[in-house]
């Protein structure tokens, strides 16, 4: 990846995007991956620096706590730290995706910078922004077979972006999208909330259910009937009542057991995980 300061770049993607007309065919595409690639790469130094920003705050505040505790004074309070990029770091690349969407406006290239647009844009208050993107991938890529990666980005980012929005957006390629997968997807993500959480005997997981053995009879890739396929037989096998799937694993001896071995006893079950 190529990476710039931040003003060169600034300058380099102004004389990009107001350059004369864009080349056709590939060389269109090759143009689109390069800036891509650009804004990409800019987008990560810029993150790693507000990261080291971050944790030279922490490191400040290690320093000052050992000073404190050698001098018996009480620790200074530990610094508030960010739970989300700055906000004007994020303003300043949706800037440049956005532009980069102009750019491209009208072809498939758009599309993953509005995607990318829409992911940076969930983080900000840009609502209205976001909402015109959203607008934009379902009235002039709607047709494309390219909007799968941005459903599954949009779904990624919807409690971000808002319900509504996401309800909308998936509902609009559900519809109009010509692609078995594509809507397949959009289905399953609207369905997948509820198919996960709902009650299993409740009406909600009922309609939910529905739309998702409609997803897998829409879809064509075998990976799409798998995940439905998967989802409900882990909510319908694993219930109260009924038998646990027969674990197997090995123990901390590296001993092999499966849960069956301990049937009739008392069993804790302990999941974890280190996020």
């Amino acid at each position: 990846m190529l990476r710039f300061k931040e003003t060169a770049f600034a300058l380099a993607l102004v004389a990009f995007v107001a350059g004369a007309g864009v080349a056709q065919g590939q060389d269109r595409s090759a143009e689109a991956d390069k800036l891509y690639e650009r804004l990409e790469a800019d987008f990560r130094v810029d993150m790693e620096k507000a990261m080291e920003a971050e944790q030279a705050k922490v490191e400040a505040w290690q320093a000052a706590a050992k000073k404190a505790k050698a001098e018996g004074k009480p620790p200074p309070a530990m610094p508030a730290m960010r739970m989300a990029p700055p906000e004007d770091l994020m303003t300043k690349h949706l800037g440049f995706y956005e532009k980069a969407a102009a750019q491209f406006a009208g072809t498939d290239e758009a599309i993953r910078f509005l995607q990318m647009f829409i992911m940076l844009g969930s983080m900000t208050k840009e609502k209205e922004r976001i909402g015109a993107a959203c607008k934009t991938l379902t009235t002039t890529h709607l047709k494309s077979a390219q909007l799968a990666d941005a459903v599954q980005a949009i779904s990624m980012a919807s409690m971000l972006i808002g319900d509504e929005e996401s309800e909308k957006f998936l509902r609009a390629v559900e519809t109009g999208s010509p692609h078995a997968d594509i809507r397949a997807s959009a289905i399953l993500i609207r369905a997948t909330d509820k198919l996960e959480n709902a009650p299993v005997k409740s009406a909600e997981y009922a309609a939910a259910k529905k739309d998702a053995l409609r997803a897998a009879e829409i879809a064509e890739a075998p990976a799409i009937k798998q995940e439905v396929q998967s989802i409900i037989d882990g909510r319908e096998k694993v219930v109260g009542g009924k038998v646990a799937p027969d674990i197997v694993g090995v123990d901390l001896d590296g001993v092999a057991f499966k849960l069956s071995d301990y049937k009739g006893k008392i069993i804790m079950l302990d999941f974890w995980g280190n996020w």
